[in-house]
């Protein structure tokens, strides 16, 4: 169930990335116009288009990443600087070493 799952995201990601999901998007505000040849033949003025791209919530939420574009590479920078810094090798603790010399008296000599 996961995998089919994973695959069902995988598959919208990818056809909304692609641009896909907004081209078959504008062909439905084409499909909802009428054609010039209707127009001419009919003699109907030009009706205001129901379907605006700029009231329209499905194009506002395509169109949404392209908004905040500005801010992605400025994240991924300072995400980029805090996994570097976490890799930087600890300062070294100072320790103190006692240096120690056996001494049994003096030399027989």
């Amino acid at each position: 169930m996961q995998r089919i799952t994973g695959a069902f995201l995988l598959a919208v990601f990818a056809a909304t990335q692609s641009g896909w999901v907004n081209y078959w998007h504008l062909q439905e505000h084409a499909a909802a116009r009428p054609s010039a040849h209707t127009r001419m033949t009919v003699s109907v003025p030009w009706p205001v288009d129901p379907h605006d791209e700029r009231t329209c919530p499905i194009c506002m939420t395509l169109h949404m990443p392209l908004a905040a574009a500005g801010y992605v590479p400025l994240l991924i920078c300072f995400g980029l600087i805090v996994a570097f810094l976490s890799l930087l090798p600890p300062r070294p603790i100072a320790r103190q070493v006692f240096a120690w010399i056996e001494s049994r008296g003096p030399p027989i000599g």
